[in-house]
């Protein structure tokens, strides 16, 4: 079983400190990144390190971010450009 309050307390602190959150917009993911980057200086590859779940979590986040990004562009790219054949066939067949 999780110890809730101990879990809340460590969170409350670490919240404190890093403020660890979802990405919803350009100053989050840039924190995110900044934090990332801080993370690397002091942890770098060593996967012994203190900070290295944190780091990798971290990462996580933020590639797991910039793909669903590339995916809601690629659909946006996709609607538009059936909007485009479907005007062009419209037009073509009128």
């Amino acid at each position: 079983p999780i110890d809730m309050p101990a879990l809340q307390a460590s969170w409350q602190a670490f919240d404190t400190v890093a403020h660890l959150r979802p990405i919803y917009s350009e100053a989050d993911y840039d924190r995110m990144v900044a934090m990332m980057n801080a993370l690397l200086d002091v942890a770098g590859d060593e996967e012994d390190h203190p900070l290295s779940s944190l780091l990798e979590l971290v990462r996580q986040i933020r590639f797991d971010t910039r793909i669903i990004r590339t995916y809601l562009i690629l659909g946006i790219i996709y609607i538009g450009l059936a909007h485009n054949c479907n005007d062009t066939i419209g037009t073509a067949g009128g």
